[in-house]
């Protein structure tokens, strides 16, 4: 029988459709799979505790919880478990910033004098909002702070009392530095424009338009706090601690410390991204381009741009967070964890997840830097990880970034009572970053503690060398005579 051209046409586009979902659908079957294998593997060198999400064009293909909400209590995890997000709260700062100047009750350039006049005025001038949002103010981390201490202050207009007595750390506009005290600024800002609290505006503008149930501000006497994780930090040696104490008095602010669970988070980043049910389309362009004088595309070509992705993350002691979307192929990623954030299990694992996604080889998952060296010396011997730190480190693809991570190493192995193992930890910390005084501040104290006075008093030289105001190394000179 002859067929009908039009006929044809639909049966051949409709093959044409069907091949292309087949080809969708094992896809996503290859990444449930893999990530099944990765989750697998994670699990077995229990490096990881929490939740994991994936979605696919706005509909969930993967979600599995792994390990205990408290691993004393051996309470499981399940997918409405809420987890301290750390800096993915300032997520929610952003937006509803956006939302104000959407209403047009506040614009982006506007001078931090026109909101909150307990700052200098000298200062206050100079700094904007949009500075404020790109860390670009001056303003540092409140808590790096010698004077503050966890538990005293309990609300944004306490912190912005302590906050404006906090020297910048550059000139407005000129440098940019990771800023929680600029995002507590922030949380001033909109309270002020508002009338509302910070939480309140959370609650009013984000949770309860998008039916967001478990996610809240959990403070260290709230009582209510219904499946909620607790956070875990992991010894050297591998015994694990739960949250009471690791964080004490540590309260949610517009800086971040909110709870929530991975499946509201998913409400909310899909929100954000794929809809306009939180922020127009041209707000959210000039959000995520907030770092550019001008956009260089429209927000459509964007979002069909596979070079875009956008990464968040958010640690602290006993918790992790990665939230990656790529918005070319519609896929959102969520990962939880309430295991120590020095190993970044759930960034870790967003990464892995998101070269599964891309079709690129991805990293073996690996167990902390701290354990990892930990065990090695334990094993063969402080002299021989001295002898073959180099080697082993590039060998087993272990990247040291930053200072921190061996400092507080070291200063995690004179807790365990193991000085000598921590001296090592910080000439090595010093090789890697030579120009860091604080490096040269933790070996002497590592050497007046194993009765190495000469060669303290020489490391606390050189740090007074690089760092002539440093009080705490003429103290210690002062002390070694």
């Amino acid at each position: 029988m002859r067929e009908n051209i039009m006929t044809k046409a639909i049966r051949d586009v409709c093959a044409i459709l069907l091949f292309t979902m087949n080809v969708w659908s094992q896809s996503k079957m290859n990444v449930v799979e893999q990530v099944d294998l990765l989750m697998a593997q994670a699990i077995e060198k229990d490096v990881f505790s929490g939740n994991v999400l994936i979605a696919h064009e706005g509909k969930i293909i993967y979600q599995k919880s792994f390990g205990y909400a408290d691993w004393e209590t051996k309470t499981p995890i399940n997918d409405s478990t809420m987890f301290n997000i750390g800096s993915n709260g300032k997520d929610f700062t952003q937006v509803l910033i956006c939302q104000l100047v959407q209403e047009n009750k506040l614009a982006f350039n506007d001078p931090l004098s026109k909101y909150l006049n307990m700052f200098p005025k000298s200062i206050a001038d100079k700094i904007t909002v949009k500075q404020l949002l790109t860390m670009q103010s001056g303003m540092g981390d409140y808590m790096q702070s010698p004077r503050f201490r966890f538990g005293q202050l309990r609300t944004i207009s306490s912190l912005l009392d302590f906050i404006k007595d906090e020297p910048l750390l550059f000139e407005p506009g000129t440098d940019r530095a990771y800023s929680n005290s600029g995002y507590v600024v922030l949380g001033g800002v909109i309270e002020k424009i508002t009338g509302k609290t910070y939480e309140e505006n959370v609650r009013d503008r984000i949770l309860k338009p998008l039916g967001m149930t478990h996610s809240m501000f959990i403070y260290p006497d709230t009582r209510n706090a219904v499946n909620k994780a607790a956070g875990t930090e992991i010894s050297l040696s591998g015994l694990k601690r739960a949250e009471k104490g690791i964080n004490p008095g540590l309260v949610p602010t517009s800086a971040g410390g909110m709870y929530a669970s991975a499946s509201d988070l998913f409400k909310f980043y899909e929100a954000e991204m794929f809809s306009n049910k939180v922020l127009s389309d041209g707000m959210k362009l000039k959000l995520f381009t907030r770092y550019e004088d001008q956009p260089k595309k429209t927000w459509k070509e964007m979002m069909a741009d596979p070079k875009f992705i956008s990464a968040l993350a958010g640690g602290l002691n006993g918790w992790n967070s990665s939230v990656t979307q790529i918005p070319a192929l519609h896929y959102t990623v969520i990962v939880l964890s309430n295991y120590d954030g020095a190993g970044q299990p759930a960034e870790q694992i967003g990464e892995s997840i998101e070269s599964i996604i891309l079709g690129r080889p991805y990293e073996t998952l690996k167990f902390p830097l701290p354990q990892f060296i930990y065990q090695y010396i334990s094993k063969n011997g402080i002299d021989d990880f001295a002898k073959n730190c180099d080697e082993l480190l590039k060998k087993n693809e272990y990247g040291i970034r930053e200072p921190m991570m061996l400092n507080r190493l070291g200063y995690d192995l004179i807790g365990e009572k193991k000085p000598n193992w921590a001296v090592e930890i910080f000439k090595l910390n010093i090789r890697l970053f030579p120009d860091e005084p604080n490096g040269y501040d933790s070996l002497g104290e590592a050497y007046m503690l194993i009765g190495k006075k000469e060669l303290a008093i020489e490391s606390y030289k050189k740090v007074l060398e690089m760092d002539p105001g440093n009080e705490n190394a003429k103290q210690m000179l002062e002390k070694l005579k």
